[in-house]
């Protein structure tokens, strides 16, 4: 709505562009007049020009004021109230003190401050952003005004802060830091100024600036934190609370300590960031490990009825990625700005479906600045730990011909047959037991994790670029994982393709649209026939004796016995 206004304004004094149809007020020296003057500043013009009161109708609107004793401060506010106008001016600059007595029903904005301001010493000087300025009086025809800019930044590391505010005492004008610290103020008034420099969590600080006309004065702030970060806020359900306020039981992840980890899936970041958040894995195949995340222990509300008695009654905390519930499974960890975790009745707002607690996820979101691109790559090696000792052949004969004597059953092994073991004939016989099913016994030794296991490998790749203008800001960015599997007989690999779209825009201070787009695909490829979930185990459970691969030159796993 400030926008409409300051363009309508603008309409309003365009008239002042033609000095050959504008009647202009107090033409001449400025000090043989106690009024002050009208004036429209414009970029291309070096010195302000008059504004016709006359074809002004922002300064002809009708106020109707009842001062009576006022200070001029208090008037200059109103009449601001009344007339829609941004006022900004320094208090040395005006006689904000002085008694202010006017009556007068219908009287124009222009005849308003005229009155108000008679022998104040100043004129009024318009801007192109829709602010009316009160400046001092110069001693020639050209209106004074420079501006401030410069860069404000965490006076330990250097780091550039964003959103600190800077201001001039004493006066409306402010400015907001951009993404690389810098700020900058138009159309200060000249003379020495007092800048001040605030931003949460940080010691506010002050300085003197001298502004010369059409100058830019450059001050540069470090600010120093503050022990206590008193106004420090945290995400509760659909709203804020300072931390200071804070009884609940909630943590945060930021993106800091997700981007430090070389994974490729959230949940397995999240593993040991934050206190009583149990995240486990039950399988360690590309693409199914089977993650479960457990904040507020045993749920009461199944998710499925026939899952009542379960560890965590089958149920899984509320996730919700920018407000929409979602999967962080399905989520690039590069694209995480934060992570609110909350366990406690902070999750109640959310119903039965947060009964185990809910995880606020808020992505990351383009800054007003010039695109700025980052790409980044990580790879690892996996290998399978924690595995027992298995025994070879001979040790298994041996344990074999010892449980059948325990049994008071007869040792299948002779000394001749475990002497064919000890030595690894390659010659099978049929078995003294199961030859009528065709079995065979076997004499060489096979490891068979060595055999069926090798180390895996994973890579991901991730590039994304942020940037925007003055109304908008965007972010893009494009991940590709492949990993493999430890199976080495097959095609244990899941390949993983994500892109994310964040993009912002704002109509006005009031109206703001906010989109987001995910997609993500996954081509995973399991073994076939056996599971990988199968193989795990015939390789740890298979017998030391049975060979790779049959006769025929098959996978023995594919026929489960010799087939001659």
């Amino acid at each position: 709505m400030n926008r409409i206004w300051s363009f309508l304004l603008m309409l309003a004094l365009v008239p002042a562009l033609f000095p050959d149809t504008a009647v202009a007020q107090y033409v001449g020296d400025p000090s043989e007049s106690r009024a002050p003057r009208f004036l429209l500043a414009m970029a291309e013009r070096r010195a302000p020009v008059p504004v016709d009161l006359k074809r002004s109708w922002v300064l002809r609107q009708p106020l109707s004021l009842a001062l009576d004793g006022v200070t001029l401060k208090e008037a200059l506010a109103e009449i601001s109230r009344q007339a829609r106008l941004n006022l900004v001016y320094a208090d040395d600059d005006v006689p904000i003190a002085a008694t202010v007595n006017l009556r007068a029903d219908r009287i124009t904005v222009a005849a308003a401050l005229t009155d108000v301001l008679l022998d104040a010493g100043v004129d009024i000087v318009f801007t192109p952003d829709g602010r009316a300025t009160l400046v001092k009086r110069p001693e020639g025809p050209a209106v004074q005004l420079g501006s401030i800019a410069g860069t404000v930044t965490a006076g330990e590391t250097g780091t550039p802060l964003v959103r600190a505010v800077v201001s001039v005492v004493g006066t409306r004008l402010t400015a907001e830091t951009d993404a690389s610290g810098r700020y900058a103020i138009s159309s200060v008034p000249v003379g020495t100024q007092r800048l001040r420099a605030r931003m949460l969590g940080y010691t506010p600080a002050d300085t003197n600036v001298v502004v010369a006309e059409g100058q830019e004065a450059v001050v540069n702030f470090q600010l120093k934190a503050q022990a206590i970060e008193l106004e420090a806020v945290v995400a509760v359900g659909y709203g804020e609370k300072r931390r200071e306020n804070l009884t609940g039981a909630v943590g945060s992840v930021s993106s800091e300590a997700l981007e430090s980890r070389p994974i490729t899936n959230t949940l397995a970041a999240l593993q040991g960031a934050l206190p009583g958040v149990i995240v486990q894995r039950y399988s360690g195949q590309p693409g199914i490990e089977g993650f479960n995340l457990n904040l507020r222990g045993v749920s009461s509300l199944p998710k499925d009825a026939d899952q009542l008695f379960t560890a965590n009654g089958g149920n899984s905390p509320l996730v919700l990625i920018d407000g929409i519930p979602g999967n962080l499974d399905l989520l690039n960890p590069a694209d995480i700005q934060s992570i609110d975790v909350l366990k406690d009745a902070a999750a109640s707002i959310y119903g039965a479906r947060a009964a185990d607690g809910a995880l606020l996820v808020t992505t990351k979101r383009g800054t007003r600045t010039a695109p700025v691109f980052t790409y980044s790559v990580n790879s690892a090696v996996t290998t399978l730990t924690g595995m027992m000792d298995t025994p070879n052949n001979y040790q298994m004969a041996v344990m074999d011909n010892e449980a059948n004597i325990h049994n008071g059953a007869t040792p299948m092994y002779t000394p001749d047959l475990l002497n064919r073991v000890r030595i690894g004939d390659p010659t099978p016989i049929p078995h003294p037991l199961y030859a009528s099913l065709g079995w065979m016994l076997f004499f060489k030794n096979t490891d068979w994790r060595r055999a069926v296991f090798e180390n895996g490998s994973e890579q991901k790749h991730t590039l994304s670029v942020s940037g925007g203008g003055q109304n908008s800001s965007y972010y893009v960015s494009a991940a590709y994982a492949d990993q493999n599997g430890v199976i080495r007989y097959g095609d244990d690999n899941n390949k993983r393709y994500q892109l994310r779209l964040n993009y912002d825009y704002d109509f006005s201070r009031r109206i703001r649209l906010e989109s987001r787009l995910a997609v993500e695909n996954q081509d995973r490829s399991d073994i076939g026939g056996q599971t990988a979930a199968g193989v795990v185990v015939e390789a740890i459970f298979g017998m030391p004796n049975h060979p790779i691969y049959t006769e025929s030159g098959q996978h023995f796993f594919s026929s489960s016995r010799w087939t001659g």
